[in-house]
C-alpha cells in the first residue's frame, strides 16, 4: 500500500460517503446492469462495499455521445458489473452527437452523460450549469482526414469542412487541424453535419473536403483515396474532452450517488489494461462491430497514450476548449472555469486508497 495503511475499502467508503450525506435507448443499445461482476479478474477489490450507505439515488440514467472507446467507460461499468458492485443500477442510451446528449441532460432525461467538456463550459453560461466529474481525455482524440483531392492546407483553402455542430469537440478538432495545416480559421467553412458517420459520409461522397474522425478509421479512408491531413493524439495541444458530466444541481444534491458513479468509472476506465479481452467483447456488442475490429479499435486507442487513467484534467486543456468555443459563443468570455471541472469526489477517491486499489498512474 506504498506505505500507508488503507481502511478496508467498504467501511472507508462507507465514512465518506455518510461525510458527504450532512429516453428510450437505441442502437448501439444499452443493458441494466450486468448481474455478473468481472473485478476479480480485472485485478480491481473483489469486494463490493456491502457497508456504504444508500445513494440517495441508486437507479441512474446516463447517455453517451460517440461510439468511441474514450467514451465507453459508463458502459463497461454495466457490462462489467461494476456499478452494481457500488450498489446502482444504471441504464445508458447512446444519442449520437454531444448536441443530443446534452439536450437530454438538460431536459432531465438523464442523469450523468458522456460528451465533451466544451459543452459543460456552454452550460456555464446558462441558468442550468453542468459539471465534469471525470475527464477521459486531455488531448482531441480523432485524426483529420481529407477528400480524395484533399493532400495539405493550400488544397484545403476556400473549402468546406465537416463538424457535428459549432462549438462541439469536432469543431475543435477542426479548428486545430485548420490552423496546423498553416490556414486561418476564416480560410475555410465550417459545415455542422452530425455525427461521425454522417461526416465521414459527406467526406466520401464529396460534399466536404476534410472531416475528422475515429484514427481506426485511418486504413479503409485511406484505401478509398482520401488522405491523414492532422494527426490530433499527437498535436501539443491540450484540451479537455471526453467527459463524465452531470447537472451542478444534481450533484450537489446526490452526493454520495456521484461519488460512486466515479468510483465505478474510475475502476471500468482501468479495465482494458488488466482484462482487455472483456472489454472487447463488451465494445464488440455495444459497438455492434466484430471483435477483430473492437480490439484493433482498443490497441490503437491505447497505444495512442492519451488515455487519461486518472481522470482529471487542468485549466490550460479547459482554457482551448473555451479558446475554441468563443468564435461561436461569445457568453463563455468570462465563465468561471473553475466551476466547470469538480475534482472533489476523485481527490476523496484517492484519500480513500481507491487510486492504490486499482494502481492507477499518477499524472
Amino acid at each position: 500500500m506504498k506505505g500507508r495503511v488503507l481502511l478496508p475499502l467498504g467501511l472507508a467508503l462507507s465514512l465518506a460517503l455518510a461525510a458527504c450525506s450532512s429516453g428510450s435507448p437505441t442502437s448501439p443499445s444499452a443493458s441494466a446492469a450486468s448481474a455478473s461482476p468481472s473485478s476479480a479478474a480485472s485485478g480491481a477489490p473483489s469486494e463490493a462495499p456491502a457497508t456504504m450507505p444508500p445513494a440517495e439515488q441508486q437507479t441512474i440514467k446516463f447517455g453517451i455521445s460517440a461510439i468511441d472507446p474514450h467514451q465507453f467507460a459508463l458502459q463497461l461499468a454495466i457490462d462489467a458489473g461494476i456499478f452494481e458492485k457500488y450498489g446502482l443500477k444504471a441504464e445508458g442510451t447512446y444519442f449520437d452527437g454531444s448536441q443530443k446528449t446534452i439536450q437530454a441532460l438538460l431536459a432531465g432525461q438523464i442523469d450523468f452523460a458522456t460528451s465533451t467538456s466544451s459543452q459543460t463550459i456552454t452550460t456555464l453560461a446558462t441558468n442550468t450549469p453542468a459539471v465534469d466529474i471525470a475527464v477521459f481525455i486531455n488531448k482531441l482524440p480523432d485524426y483529420v482526414y481529407g477528400g480524395k483531392d484533399i493532400k495539405s492546407g493550400a488544397d484545403l483553402k476556400g473549402k468546406k469542412v465537416a463538424i457535428s455542430q459549432l462549438g462541439t469537440q469536432s469543431h475543435a478538432e477542426m479548428a486545430v487541424a485548420v490552423k496546423e495545416l498553416g490556414l486561418q480559421l476564416s480560410d475555410v467553412t465550417f459545415t455542422p453535419i452530425g455525427g461521425q458517420s454522417a461526416r465521414v459520409g459527406a467526406l466520401t461522397a464529396g460534399t466536404v473536403s476534410a472531416a475528422p474522425a475515429d484514427p481506426a478509421l485511418a486504413d479503409k479512408l485511406t484505401g478509398e483515396g482520401m488522405s491523414v491531413l492532422v494527426k490530433l493524439p499527437e498535436s501539443n495541444t491540450k484540451f479537455a474532452g471526453s467527459n463524465v458530466m452531470a447537472l451542478r444541481s444534481y450533484v450537489d444534491k446526490n452526493p454520495n450517488t456521484t461519488l460512486r458513479v466515479a468510483a465505478a468509472v474510475l475502476e471500468a476506465t482501468q479495465l482494458p489494461y488488466t482484462d482487455l479481452d472483456t472489454v472487447v467483447k463488451a465494445y464488440a456488442k455495444w459497438a455492434q462491430v466484430t471483435e477483430d475490429e473492437a480490439r484493433q479499435n482498443w490497441k490503437d486507442y491505447l497505444a495512442s497514450g492519451i488515455a487519461q487513467r486518472d481522470l482529471r484534467s487542468s485549466t490550460e486543456a479547459y482554457e482551448s476548449a473555451r479558446e475554441v468555443l468563443l468564435s461561436v459563443n461569445p457568453d463563455v468570455k468570462n465563465v468561471d472555469l473553475s466551476k466547470a471541472y469538480d475534482a472533489s469526489f476523485l481527490d476523496k477517491l484517492q484519500e480513500l486508497g481507491l487510486y492504490d486499489e486499482l494502481n492507477v498512474p499518477k499524472s
